[in-house]
């Protein structure tokens, strides 16, 4: 962003590291700036998220009708980032079979992506992943930590090396 500040991608990306630290303000301020730099509807869908996030539910449903003027095209994954934020778990769920269904690309995310952390116990979302061959690593409670982390079922794994392979 030092370079060039008109490119939004990075802008995007800083404004859900913001958010995911609770600065909500700042990550508003970025999500902003970079839906004026490209109008995309990666970036809408992030701001709205982050404002359904930070309890701003009217301005992260203005995104909604924002993102509705893009109808022609495959966003089926960006509405449900929306409803997400919003709270509407079911159309998220029926958002991200739609994407699935038309072959979005973002969908390869979809099970490290943060604004669906909270459907991956969910019954269906399971589901879409496993016909993605994105089976979900189990995921260990730190209570100490008060966090999920990966559990330590890889650690079970035959030690495999690559050995470089030199001829004789």
């Amino acid at each position: 962003m030092a370079r060039d500040s008109s490119y939004a991608p990075p802008r995007v990306i800083l404004a859900q590291a913001l958010a995911e630290q609770g600065r909500f303000d700042e990550a508003i301020e970025q999500a902003k700036r970079a839906v004026d730099l490209g109008d995309t509807p990666f970036a809408i869908a992030v701001l709205g998220y982050i404002d359904g996030e930070a309890g701003r539910l009217p301005q992260a449903r203005e995104m909604l009708g924002r993102l509705e003027r893009f109808r022609g095209e495959k966003l089926a994954h960006q509405f449900a980032i929306l409803y997400m934020a919003l709270g509407e778990r079911q159309k998220a769920l029926d958002m991200l079979q739609k994407s699935l269904e038309d072959r979005e690309e973002e969908m390869c995310w979809v099970n490290v992506d943060i604004f669906f952390r909270g459907l991956h116990e969910e019954p269906r979302f399971q589901a879409i992943l496993r016909r993605l061959n994105l089976v979900p690593e189990p995921l260990h409670v730190d209570r100490a930590a008060g966090r999920e982390t990966p559990s330590e079922a890889w650690r079970s794994l035959p030690d495999v090396r690559v050995r470089r392979m030199t001829r004789a």
